[in-house]
């Protein structure tokens, strides 16, 4: 052996870099597991990769049995075209985040409303990398909204159409008739003697 031959370089700054990146997801993951909201990270197939703990609350999941299952897994059959058109469009770039109101599934098969906010993660060269989502539990403001509107258009003692809302509705019909060129018939009862049962067993 004559001599050896080598070659230093320096890695300061590549290191320090690698440390602000375990520091922002270490961040990352700290805001995540403390956020009072059903956050998640998705891939791009919509599989859960990660979940915090008011997700799993919201939906009465354990964080094993959500890992193994995708987003499609807890949305409401009706909801599915929302979710998936979410999806494509933050990644194909149409938005850089959207946000529906859209039903979920329990565990104990009940029904959860939720403010749902899709946005991309993208890598280093700014491909599309995974998914991040947040779930917002609205389903007491979304019932009281429907009780809200129940009452708006219904009749207290029927639980039926009152006339306002009746009239809307024909008018709505007639229109659609005319402009798909449909007949239609409205029946008219008059049930006779309706005043005396009335009076004698009560409304």
């Amino acid at each position: 052996v004559v001599g050896k031959i080598g070659s230093c370089r320096d890695v300061h700054s590549e290191v320090e870099a690698w440390h602000a990146l375990e520091r922002s997801e270490q961040r990352f993951r700290l805001a995540m597991e403390s956020a009072p909201t059903g956050m998640a990270i998705l891939d791009l197939d919509a599989q859960f990769v990660e979940v915090n703990t008011e997700l799993c609350r919201m939906l009465g999941h354990d964080q094993d049995w959500l890992l193994l299952h995708d987003m499609p897994a807890l949305v409401h059959p009706a909801d599915e075209t929302i979710c998936r058109r979410m999806r494509e469009d933050v990644i194909a770039g149409r938005a850089a985040s959207v946000t529906e109101e859209i039903r979920l599934i329990s565990r104990d098969h009940a029904v959860v409303w939720a403010q749902a906010a899709l946005a991309l993660l993208r890598d280093d060269e700014g491909l599309p990398r995974s998914l991040v989502a947040q779930f917002v539990n609205v389903t007491e403001a979304h019932d009281s909204r429907e009780a809200l509107r129940f009452m708006a258009t219904h009749d207290p003692l029927t639980q039926l159409l009152n006339r306002r809302e009746l009239l809307v509705r024909m008018s709505m019909l007639l229109a659609h008739g005319r402009r798909a060129r449909s007949r239609m018939a409205v029946l008219f009862a008059d049930l006779d003697g309706l005043k005396n049962a009335n009076d004698t067993y009560g409304h």
